[in-house]
Parts: structure tokens; C-alpha cells; sequence
């Protein structure tokens, strides 16, 4: 097996991106369902909100919370649909029962009741979706439209928005503030809205190019304010500012043919370096900062760092810069860093693209920046811009190839010349530019030939002379003349 090591810068920039998904305690986070929300507090906790509980990581363990009848500073209920960090960096947690805060210092939680606009029977309505107002004023998605709520007073303002309430229990899935202060709503039967809360004045954006999305599960702001909204089987949108419209955007390549689930995008991010992630209902994509085609990550049970699950309902990137991903119907991962920048090679015989054998014993990087690997059947060599592998393997019958199957050794020098020890078949040197093999090999009869067999280490120093350790002497051969001289072990 072959590894390869890219540097962190490079692995933030690398066109095709390798990455290692780290599945983070499946057991215990199986516990608490699919995961709706993930964020990061003051402290450097990541919390996940799922379907039957709170839970808290510490890099190292997992603490859940869960309702309890008994104690009013519990969780007012075990769904947790939203994640908000407060200013203070505690946690807004919304709930299927009311808003809920997570003071750290007192480890508590303080729970308010959320009147129903449509219904004031309603003990506490369904709180979906959380955004700040200002820092003083939240405001809280329902599944009967959006309510005001002020932190300091605690008092809740019902808002009316015309186009929203045309579709009575139309939820308010996910909601962003912009720039300019329009409040962008995504909702579960009137596409995308967008609200001025100083006119009242509403737009409702439900269609692209004649094709309804009307089901919006995230509306998304990335750094450079462009506003995205994924939607259940339609896809990805982004909207233009230009002819104030949202255009498709086609995360799934060749998306006519594309399997039903790949339409339902569930989350968008942009992260730090400006690259691209998105969730749907069959695996994650990522797409490169300037590039244009999204790369696919989906499970797969014969590779254990691939993605845990395969919807992905949420992502979120930390403090450092880790990217996190929960899964329905269950399942945590964050993407390793460290280990995504290694790349493994390995033999694959049913494949010629792949080495020649597991077992690598050599290799060494040429002046194109492309490898020669030397293994336990055979040489290759790797063309890492088109990440292709050519192979040199031995045959008996060929004179002017390799001498020797087993590749122990290799050194490079300066008129692109590839020095080779070979076990039992002592030097080989191959004229990269005309694939041509020379054979050096010991020979009793002439006191000019190498000493040994069994070429264990090879070198070209500074004045080009090539210096090869075999299992009974260490040999200095001159490619000017072709004179050899040895040291007997």
C-alpha cells in the first residue's frame, strides 16, 4: 500500500479532495435519533440536537440531556429541532415544546412556553427554527408562523406575514437575516419568503424556470451574501440578485437521471476556505473553492472512513475549521483532518490502474513531480496530475526490460536516469526518456563487474557517481566510464 501525505493548505485547495469521515461514538449518539442541528459553544463543546435528546461532546465523551418531568431546569422536550449560540456563547435550544436556554456556568436550563399564533389553546407550539433580530431579540419559526421574542422582557410578538399565512400550517423550517434586513424564511408549502420587518412588506419565491420548489428545508447565507436554499425534491437554489430570481444549481451530475433522494437537499455550507459542501437524501458533496463540479462522498460499508450514513440532514464547520455532519437516521461524523490528508494506493487485481503489488519497497519522486514505486512485483510509475499508473513488470524474454521482479531500491540522478536495485538481479538503470533497461550484474569472470546480487540501497551523489549496497559489498559505479569499484563488506 501506497501512501500519499498533502500538506493542510493543500488539502483545503486540492481539486479532488480525499476525505476521512470520523464516526463520533455511534453508539451513544445512536441514542438520540437523527440530527437535526450541531453547534459549538463559548467552551468549545459541540452539541447535537436529535430527535430524542441534547447531547454534548467533549472531544472525548458524550453527556446527553433529556426532559425530565421532574426538574424544571431539564429540557422542556427531548425533540430538539434548532441550534442557536447565544451571545454570551451559551445555547438557545428550540424544542417541540417551547425555547429553551443552556446557561453553562449554572449547567441548567430555563425553558419558556411559545404561544401558537393561530391557537392560544395551545400550551407551547412547536418551535422549529431560531435566528437573532438584533442582540436583544430573537426570532422564533413555528410551525404556525414567526413569533418576536425579547430576551430581556421575555415577551412574544406574533408577526403576521400575509403570504405565509395563505397556507395555514405552513412551517417555518429555517431562517436568515441579511444585510440589508430582510428576513429570509424557508417554509414547508410556500417556497422561500422574503420579509422586510420594518414594512411588513413580504415576496414569496416558489418556482425556477417554471419547476415549483415549495418544501424549503434550509435557506442559507454564505460569506459573500448569497442566498441559498435547499428544497425536498427539487434541489439546490441559488438566488440572484441580478433578475431577483433562484436559479438551479446542479449539485448531482446528470440530475434528469438522478436517483429521487439525491434531489432532496436537507443542508448547504460554505466553509472557511470558500469550498462548497452539500447534504441530500443519498451522500454528501463538496465542491472546491473555483471550481464548478461537486465531487461525491456516500457510505459504504466496504470503506470505514467513508460517510457514517447516507442522509445528511445537517453541516456545520467549528471554531478550527472541522467540518461536521449528522445524519438520519442517526450518526455523527466530522471529517478528519489530519487523516484526510493522506491518500491510500493500493494493488487491486482487477484493476490496471492500481500497483503491481501491496508490498511497496522504493520510490522516489522525479523531476515532473510524478513517482516511481518500487514493490515486492514490479515498478510503477505514477503520474499524479492524471493519477494514473504505468507499469514495468519482468518477463524473461525481454532483455531490454527489467532483470528482476522485486524492487528494493531506487535512486534518481540528474540526466533522468532511474537506478534500480533488483533482489537477484542486481543494478538496473532505465533511461526515462526512452524506456530502455540497462543490466548490471555481478559476473565472476569480469573483476569490473558489481559485486552482489542483492541490491539493498542505492544512492547518486554530487558528482554523479552511483553507490549501491549489495549483501556482500558496497560498489561505486561511474556512469562516464562504467568502471566499478567495491568495497568488500
Amino acid at each position: 500500500m501506497l501512501i500519499f501525505f498533502f500538506s493542510y493548505s493543500a488539502y483545503a485547495a486540492q481539486k479532488s479532495a480525499h476525505f476521512s469521515f470520523r464516526h463520533i461514538s455511534p453508539d451513544q449518539v445512536a441514542g438520540i435519533g437523527y440530527i437535526n442541528s450541531i453547534a459549538q459553544d463559548k467552551t468549545g463543546f459541540i452539541w447535537f440536537g436529535g430527535a430524542n435528546g441534547l447531547a454534548r461532546y467533549d472531544a472525548y465523551d458524550i453527556k446527553i440531556h433529556r426532559h425530565d418531568e421532574n426538574d424544571r431546569n431539564s429540557l422542556s422536550h427531548n425533540y430538539i429541532n434548532d441550534l442557536l449560540v447565544a451571545e454570551q456563547g451559551d445555547l438557545w435550544v428550540a424544542t417541540r415544546r417551547g425555547l429553551n436556554y443552556f446557561d453553562a456556568s449554572k449547567q441548567q436550563f430555563t425553558q419558556w412556553s411559545i404561544k401558537s399564533p393561530l391557537d392560544q389553546d395551545i400550551e407551547s407550539v412547536d418551535l422549529l427554527s431560531l435566528a437573532y433580530k438584533d442582540t436583544n431579540t430573537l426570532w422564533l419559526g413555528t410551525r404556525d408562523g414567526l413569533v418576536e421574542f425579547d430576551i430581556n422582557s421575555q415577551q412574544q410578538t406574533y408577526k403576521p406575514i400575509a403570504l405565509l399565512n395563505e397556507n395555514t400550517n405552513s412551517m417555518i423550517w429555517s431562517m436568515v437575516s441579511d444585510a440589508r434586513g430582510y428576513l429570509w424564511l424557508a417554509t414547508s408549502k410556500s417556497g422561500v419568503i422574503r420579509w422586510n420587518p420594518s414594512t411588513g412588506e413580504s415576496k414569496q419565491y416558489n418556482q425556477s424556470l417554471g419547476k415549483y420548489f415549495l418544501d424549503v428545508r434550509q435557506i442559507y447565507q454564505d460569506k459573500h451574501q448569497n442566498i441559498w436554499a435547499a428544497s425536498y425534491e427539487a434541489g439546490l437554489f441559488k438566488w440572484n440578485p441580478a433578475n431577483d430570481l433562484f436559479e438551479k444549481v446542479e449539485h448531482v451530475k446528470n440530475e434528469k437521471n438522478a436517483v429521487e433522494k439525491s434531489l432532496t437537499v436537507w443542508s448547504v455550507l460554505e466553509d472557511s476556505f470558500g469550498n462548497l459542501w452539500v447534504g441530500d437524501g443519498s451522500a454528501v458533496y463538496h465542491r472546491p473553492l473555483g471550481e464548478k463540479s461537486f465531487t461525491r462522498f456516500a457510505y459504504s460499508e466496504q470503506y470505514p472512513k467513508s460517510p457514517g450514513n447516507y442522509v445528511v440532514n445537517e453541516l456545520y464547520e467549528d471554531h478550527s475549521g472541522n467540518i461536521w455532519l449528522g445524519y438520519f437516521p442517526s450518526g455523527v461524523d466530522v471529517i478528519d483532518r489530519q487523516a484526510s490528508v493522506f491518500r491510500n494506493y493500493r494493488h487491486d487485481s482487477t484493476n490496471r490502474n492500481s500497483l503491481t503489488d501491496g508490498g511497496v519497497l522504493s520510490a522516489i519522486k522525479d523531476g515532473n513531480d510524478n513517482l516511481w514505486i518500487g514493490t515486492g512485483y514490479g515498478l510503477n510509475y505514477f503520474n499524479k496530475r492524471r493519477e494514473k499508473f504505468s507499469r514495468y513488470e519482468f518477463d524473461p524474454n525481454n532483455t531490454n526490460g527489467l532483470s528482476g521482479n522485486t524492487i528494493l531500491s531506487a535512486a534518481i540522478d540528474k540526466n533522468e536516469n532511474l537506478w534500480l536495485g533488483i533482489w537477484s538481479g542486481g543494478l538496473n538503470q532505465l533511461h526515462i526518456p526512452t524506456g530502455q533497461f540497462t543490466h548490471y550484474l555481478p559476473d565472476p569472470t569480469n573483476p569490473n563487474a558489481i559485486l552482489g546480487k542483492e541490491v539493498w540501497s542505492v544512492i547518486v551523489d554530487q558528482k554523479g557517481f552511483v553507490w549501491v549496497a549489495t549483501e556482500v559489498a558496497i560498489n561505486r559505479f561511474d556512469p562516464q566510464t562504467k568502471n566499478i569499484s567495491a568495497l568488500l563488506a
